[in-house]
C-alpha cells in the first residue's frame, strides 16, 4: 500500500510539472485519433477495392462501407477504371495522411518531451543538489546523485510524456478494431472479446515480480556507477596502490549482479510473452476460421474478410506493443519514485528572508555557545568569540580539531544544534544564503578547479562582466601571474578535471587567487598555503597585508609561524577553544601553543623544515 501511495504521490507531482505542456497532450492524443482514423479509412477504402474492383459481388453493395458514396453515379458502375482510379487516389492520401500525422505526432512529441519537459526536469534535478548542504548531499552516493540526474530524468520524461499517449494510442487501435469487426458481424469480435481479458490478466500476475526486478535492476545500475565514479575520482590512490585487480573485481561483482537482475527482469518478461503470445496465436487461429467460415457461408464479402484479417491482426499486434510498453513503464515508474524522493527531499539547511539586497562591508562576526553534534557526537563543543571587522584570527589544532568546521558553520554548509552564529548581531540564519556567503572569500582545504580555462577558474565569481584589471592583480598577489605566463596558452591554458596538470602549489594560488577576485570583507584560508613552501607563504601575506590589510582574515593553520603574524590565535582541541589571545601573550602561557611554535622553531634549527 505504501509503494502504491508512493507511485500516487509520484503520478501526481510529475503531471502538476507537466502541466505547462498539458496542450501537447491533447494535440497527440488527436493526431493518434488521426493516425487510426487513416487506418481505418485505408482498411474500409481496401474493401471497396476489392468487392467492386477485383472480387465483384452484388452483396456486397448492402454491406456498410464509409465510402458507398463512391458508388453513386458514374462512380458506381463495378470494375471501372474511374472507380478504381478513385479508390487508389483515396488510399495513397490515407497513407499519406496517415504517415503525415504519425510523423507530426513524433516530431511534436519529442520537441516537448525533450527539449522542454526533460530540460525542466534535469535543472530541476540539479538546482535541487546545488541547494543541498554538504552533509545532505553526502546522504547520496554520486552515482546515485548521476543516475538521478542523467537517468531518471529520462526516464520519467519517457514515462509520462511518452508512454501513456502510447497506451492511449494502442487502446484506441484495440477498441476500435473490435467495434469494426462487430460492423462486419458480431460474431468476429466474440473471440479477441474473450482472449484480450485473459492476457491482460497474465500480464498483471508478471507486474509484481517484473517491478521488483525493475527496483534491483536501478540499484544494481546505480552501484556500478558508484565504483567508475569513486575510481574516477580516486585513480591515483588505485595506481600508488595498484589495486586495479581489486578494483575490477569489485566492478565485476556489480556488474555480474547487474546482469543477474537484468536476466531475471527479461526472464520474467519471456514467460509471459510465450504464456500471451499462445492466448493470441489461438485468437489469430480461431478468429480465421469463423472468418473462413463465414465468407464460405456467403454471411460476408471477400472484401469484408480481408479487412477482418487486418483488424485481428491489429488487435494482436497492438496488444503486443500495450503489454511491451506497460512491462518497459515498470522500470520507469522506480525511477519516477527515486526522482521524486529527490526531489521533494525536505532540506535541512533553511533559507533565510532577510538582508538580501545590499552586502554589508562591515561584518562582526560572533560566534555565541555553539555546538555541533553529528551521530551523537559533539564535534563542536560551546565555542564562543567575536571576531571584529578588520581583525586577522588565526585558527590552530591537531587534524579532527574542528578547525574546518568553523568555516563550514559560517557558511552554513552545516547549522549549529546549538547556540548561533551572528553577523553584526543578526543570527545567519535569518540571511539569504547568497546574501551571507556573499560576506567571504573562502579558500577551502581541498583545492578544486573546474575543467576549463584559467582565466575562467579565478573569474568564477562573475558569470558574466569580468574585471579583467582586478584579475590580472589578484593573480600577481596571489603569487600565481608568473607561473601562469610562462604556460604556452597564459591564462587561456585549460587544466584538467580537479585542476590536472597543475602543481598542488599552483592550484593553490590560483584558488586563492579566485578568493580574491570575489573581493569578500572577510577572507576565509583554510590550509590555504599548506602546499606553498614558507619564503612563497611569507611574501603572498605580506601581499595580503598590504592590499587587504582593511580586511577580516580567518585562517586555520598547522604553522604556528603563520598564526604568529594574526591579531589573535585561537587553539583548538576535541572542538573546543583551548587558548585564545595574541602570539605574546600564548608563547608567555606556555601552554599548547607555546609547545607548537617551540617544537617547529626546533625542527627548523635541525634543518628538518627548510625555512625557505
Amino acid at each position: 500500500m505504501k509503494k502504491e501511495n508512493q507511485t500516487y504521490k509520484s503520478f501526481k507531482y510529475f503531471f502538476k510539472l507537466y502541466k505547462p505542456y498539458s496542450y501537447s497532450y491533447i494535440i497527440i492524443f488527436l493526431l493518434s485519433i488521426a493516425v487510426a482514423a487513416c487506418y481505418f479509412l485505408f482498411t474500409q477504402a481496401s474493401k471497396l477495392l476489392i468487392d467492386y474492383c477485383i472480387d465483384y459481388n452484388a452483396d456486397a453493395v448492402k454491406s456498410s462501407n464509409i465510402f458507398n458514396f463512391l458508388l453513386n453515379g458514374t462512380f458506381g458502375e463495378p470494375k471501372s477504371k474511374l472507380l478504381l482510379a478513385t479508390i487508389v487516389l483515396v488510399l495513397f492520401l490515407t497513407v499519406l495522411l496517415k504517415n503525415g500525422a504519425r510523423y507530426v505526432k513524433a516530431l511534436f512529441s519529442t520537441k516537448i518531451n525533450v527539449q522542454y519537459y526533460e530540460a525542466d526536469l534535469r535543472c530541476m534535478a540539479y538546482e535541487k543538489m546545488l541547494k543541498m548542504s554538504q552533509a545532505e548531499i553526502n546522504s547520496f552516493t554520486s552515482g546515485e546523485i548521476l543516475a538521478t540526474i542523467n537517468t531518471d530524468t529520462t526516464e520519467v520524461k519517457t514515462l509520462i510524456g511518452t508512454r501513456i499517449n502510447d497506451i492511449l494510442y494502442h487502446i484506441i487501435m484495440i477498441i476500435f478494431s473490435i467495434i469494426y469487426l462487430y460492423l462486419i458481424n458480431p460474431v468476429l469480435c466474440i473471440v479477441p472479446m474473450i482472449g484480450m481479458p485473459i492476457i491482460l490478466i497474465t500480464l498483471f500476475k508478471q507486474l509484481g515480480k517484473s517491478q521488483r526486478y525493475g527496483k534491483i535492476k536501478r540499484e544494481t545500475a546505480k552501484a556500478i556507477n558508484n565504483v567508475v565514479s569513486e575510481n574516477i575520482a580516486g585513480i591515483r590512490t588505485v595506481k600508488a596502490y595498484s589495486a586495479e585487480e581489486t578494483e575490477m573485481k569489485k566492478f565485476d561483482k556489480e556488474n555480474s549482479a547487474f546482469e543477474n537482475v537484468s536476466q531475471k527482469f527479461s526472464a520474467a518478461w519471456n514467460k509471459y510473452w510465450l504464456s500471451a503470445q499462445l492466448i493470441r496465436s489461438a485468437i489469430h487461429v480461431i478468429s480465421l476460421f469463423l472468418g473462413t467460415k463465414l465468407i464460405f457461408d456467403g454471411k460476408i464479402s471477400t472484401g469484408s474478410y480481408f479487412i477482418f484479417l487486418s483488424y485481428v491482426s491489429t488487435i494482436i499486434s497492438h496488444t503486443n506493443s500495450l503489454t511491451r510498453v506497460v512491462f518497459n513503464s515498470l522500470y520507469q515508474i522506480t525511477s519516477m519514485n527515486k526522482l521524486y524522493t529527490f526531489l521533494t527531499y525536505e532540506e535541512k539547511i533553511k533559507e533565510g528572508q532577510a538582508e538580501k539586497e545590499i552586502r554589508d562591508e562591515h561584518p562582526i562576526i560572533e560566534f555565541k555557545n555553539v555546538s555541533l553534534t553529528i551521530n551523537e557526537n559533539k564535534i563542536i563543543d560551546d565555542i564562543s568569540f567575536v571576531v571584529p571587522y578588520g581583525q586577522k584570527v588565526a585558527i590552530m589544532g591537531a587534524t579532527g580539531s574542528g578547525k574546518t568546521l568553523l568555516f563550514m558553520l559560517l557558511n552554513r554548509f552545516v547549522d549549529p544544534t546549538e547556540g548561533e552564529i551572528l553577523i553584526n548581531g543578526k543570527n545567519i540564519k535569518t540571511f539569504d544564503l547568497n546574501y551571507l556567503r556573499s560576506h567571504f572569500s573562502y579558500v577551502m582545504q581541498n583545492t578544486f578547479l573546474y575543467s576549463n580555462t584559467i582565466y575562467n577558474n579565478i573569474s568564477y565569481y562573475d558569470d558574466e562582466t569580468v574585471n579583467e584589471e582586478r584579475l590580472y592583480s589578484v593573480s600577481k598577489i596571489a603569487y600565481a601571474h608568473d607561473f601562469i605566463e610562462k604556460l604556452d596558452k597564459k591564462y587561456d591554458t585549460v587544466v584538467g578535471e580537479r585542476g590536472y596538470g597543475l602543481s598542488g602549489g599552483q592550484k593553490q594560488r590560483v584558488t586563492i587567487a579566485r578568493a580574491l577576485y570575489k573581493d569578500a570583507p572577510i577572507f576565509l584560508f583554510d590550509e590555504a598555503f599548506s602546499a606553498l613552501d614558507q619564503k612563497t607563504e611569507s611574501q603572498l601575506i605580506s601581499n595580503l597585508h598590504a592590499e587587504y590589510d582593511a580586511r577580516t582574515w580567518i585562517i586555520t593553520s598547522h604553522r604556528a609561524n603563520t598564526a604568529k603574524e594574526m591579531d589573535c590565535i585561537i587553539v583548538l582541541d576535541n572542538g573546543a577553544i583551548k587558548e585564545k589571545g595574541t602570539f605574546e601573550e600564548l608563547m608567555n602561557l606556555k601552554g599548547i601553543f607555546y609547545n607548537i611554535y617551540s617544537y617547529q622553531e626546533t625542527l627548523k634549527k635541525e634543518g628538518v623544515v627548510d625555512e625557505k
